[in-house]
């Protein structure tokens, strides 16, 4: 049975959290402890932050309502401390995005760090900072790259803090060859142009899709990466169509890259 978009949200929330979060003003039952504080930074102009913030600020008014996290003998409510990282704007350099969650930790004193940044490359650098204050981090937005996890990995014992719920594009893989194979035996279609944001994220998975078409018959025409936030692809389209591609594959997630499908 599919969930409910509240069902959904609630799911995205507690998965951040491992307990869920509040916004100062939000109703909640009665608890007699400290607030735990979940500093959460989120990219705001992305739909991925903004999705991310609504689902947590939703499991957090359920579960203070329903007296908060038991800690020993004690229920205690949740506060929720957002930043804007801006991660997905163009230009927000990750030194910018590193600050930001540095003034969670140092000036608002957060328990533990719960959402982004989304970006792979910040998610990346920002698994060090979290290890250099030795504070609990969970990622449940973006960050999906496969060098999360080999970083750490690589040291666990010094990477012990950082967790990670949002996924890895690894998983994806298998649907968008799947598609693929698909395509091919329904259509005939033989020869793919592949477009991309130029993140971490979507360098890793373009290329291993890349590898698996070819591997299944697949002849790639193309291969062009586009800066994210770019609003001008004609001259990526007129490759892609001078290429003789039958099929654009877009590996993606900038919401500017909508322009392109029209």
């Amino acid at each position: 049975m599919g969930k409910t978009r509240r069902e959904f949200l609630k799911t995205v929330g507690v998965a951040a959290l491992g307990g869920g979060a509040v916004v100062t003003g939000a109703k909640t039952a009665k608890a007699q402890g400290k607030p735990i504080l979940v500093g959460c930074p989120v990219p705001r102009a992305s739909a991925y932050g903004q999705n991310g913030e609504r689902g947590m600020i939703l499991a957090a008014e359920e579960i203070n309502a329903a007296g908060g996290v038991k800690v020993g003998n004690t229920m205690r409510p949740l506060k929720l401390e957002i930043i804007d990282t801006r991660d997905e704007e163009p230009g927000v350099p990750t030194s910018e995005v590193l600050l930001a969650i540095e003034k969670l930790i140092l000036q608002k004193k957060s328990d533990v760090i719960v959402g982004g940044p989304c970006m792979s490359e910040c998610g990346l650098a920002a698994i060090d900072l979290y290890a250099r204050y030795k504070i609990v981090d969970i990622v449940s937005i973006g960050c999906y790259t496969p060098a999360w996890d080999k970083k750490v990995g690589s040291d666990l014992k010094k990477y012990k803090y950082s967790f990670r719920a949002s996924g890895s594009v690894a998983w994806y893989i298998k649907e968008g060859v799947d598609l693929l194979r698909n395509i091919k035996e329904k259509f005939g279609f033989s020869k793919m142009f592949i477009s991309i944001d130029d993140s971490a994220m979507c360098r890793a998975a373009a290329e291993i899709v890349k590898n698996l078409a070819a591997k299944d018959g697949w002849e790639i025409t193309g291969f062009e990466k586009h800066a994210i936030a770019s609003t001008d692809y004609s001259v990526e389209l007129g490759n892609c169509k001078k290429s003789g591609a039958q099929i654009l594959f877009i590996w993606a997630y900038s919401p500017e890259t909508s322009i392109m499908l029209r």
